[in-house]
């Protein structure tokens, strides 16, 4: 087995770390589970905790791309790793069969963290988004709310006879007929505004938005302890591969082998399960 292509995957194996990617995205949902409480109670968010969330997402998009540009790295490594005999002619066949078994093991572990780094940060960017749209229209709603207010206090002092002036000159006439308008349109429109204001509760329009950001940021946590854990696994594995490469099999090799296959053949068959629930949904 080429030496130097051994060398080269240990060292980008060895150099793959998530630490720095699950710290930074701990202390960005941290702070911003306080600033979207804020803006959940309308309250104003003071522009350095709105500077210092948006530095802290950076961040970690920062970090998620830094692992997916070392993952794959190691990804083409692997991918270009291949098997020789190495003088053992009688273990060849079971050496090449665990060796393709290992290397498609490989593969499969460097794709998912590849790929739940990127979801990362595609759901950071959507939250985000959503985030802003929300702090827009929040704003709206809260100049909506006062309006209605002064309206349903306007109508409620006002008085229970209807004003009209003395005398029949033009100015008093079309007075007159003014307050009349004015009049049906609040006895018009004064019960609705207050079955309105007894439902709306205001922020709850957005509801359904929050519980979307704060299901986006459960599954960021989630992935990326998918990804420390995959990555343990992967130099797990890749110690096995390089013995089996360099020394071939040994049965001391069989409690670590059948671990390692018997999770990638459980995240196959978890993708499998995946794909069928996704067609079936769309039938």
């Amino acid at each position: 087995m080429d030496k130097l292509s051994i060398e080269e995957i240990s060292d980008a194996i060895g150099r793959l770390n998530s630490k720095k990617l699950v710290s930074e995205t701990e202390r960005y949902l941290k702070i911003i589970r306080l600033t979207d409480e804020l803006i959940r109670k309308q309250k104003p968010l003071a522009d350095k905790d709105r500077k210092l969330a948006e530095q802290y997402r950076e961040a970690v998009e920062k970090e998620s791309a830094i692992l997916m540009s070392a993952t794959s790295i190691s990804l083409k490594l692997i991918l270009n790793f291949r098997f020789t005999a190495n003088g053992h002619i009688r273990e060849f066949e079971k050496n090449f069969s665990y060796f393709k078994k290992l290397k498609a093991h490989h593969i499969g572990l460097l794709m998912s963290i590849c790929d739940d780094a990127e979801m990362i940060q595609t759901m950071l960017r959507q939250s985000a988004k959503t985030r802003l749209m929300i702090q827009t229209h929040s704003e709206t709603l809260q100049k909506y709310d006062y309006l209605t207010k002064v309206l349903r206090e306007r109508m409620a002092d006002r008085p229970t006879t209807l004003l009209k002036l003395r005398g029949s000159g033009k100015k008093i006439t079309a007075l007159n007929q003014t307050f009349g308008e004015m009049n049906d349109y609040e006895s018009h429109h004064a019960e609705n505004l207050q079955k309105q204001a007894e439902q709306h509760i205001t922020g709850s329009e957005f509801a359904d938005y929050y519980d979307i950001i704060r299901e986006s940021h459960e599954n960021i946590r989630r992935r990326q302890h998918y990804i420390a854990a995959y990555l343990k696994e992967l130099k797990q594995g890749w110690e096995v591969l390089k013995s089996l490469a360099i020394g071939g099999y040994s049965s001391r090799m069989d409690g670590m082998l059948k671990h390692l296959l018997s999770e990638h053949s459980k995240r196959q068959a978890a993708f499998r399960e995946h794909v069928v629930n996704c067609r079936q949904s769309l039938i």
